[in-house]
């Protein structure tokens, strides 16, 4: 019996294909971005804005700046756990989030991220 592929699967593996050149990491962003509305919605963050691509805000490893009680939290995404370690040691003050389950290499659930997006909250919290 031939496995059944998620429509997430199916969508990544589509946007990888038609993703111009160097320009992969915009399929990630647009799903993280999608997926900060949805927390915005739920209350859970005030806001959020991506930076731009070669800003300088980019170069310091930040590519989504999250808005919650009057504070700005930078993240940065990356798609797989392993690219993880090098964008820490390149930008260690950044929180990174990867967006593909390791286990099963499709997006994670809107729950998941949830968690991280918090759990991200609370480390720069806690480091201040």
């Amino acid at each position: 019996m031939a496995r059944e592929v998620s429509w997430q699967r199916q969508l990544v593996s589509i946007a990888r294909e038609f993703a111009p050149p160097g320009n992969k990491g915009e399929i990630y962003a647009v799903h993280f971005s999608t997926f900060l509305g949805v927390l915005r919605g739920q209350g859970v963050i005030d806001g959020w804005r991506e930076t731009e691509r070669n800003s300088a805000e980019d170069k310091q490893g930040i590519d989504f700046w999250v808005s919650v009680d009057d504070e700005q939290f930078g993240f940065q995404i990356a798609s797989k756990r392993i690219e993880v370690e090098k964008k820490r040691r390149k930008h260690p003050d950044v929180y990174v989030i990867y967006l593909l389950d390791p286990e099963t290499g499709e997006l994670r659930t809107d729950e998941q991220l949830r968690r991280v997006v918090e759990g991200g909250i609370g480390w720069y919290r806690r480091r201040k």
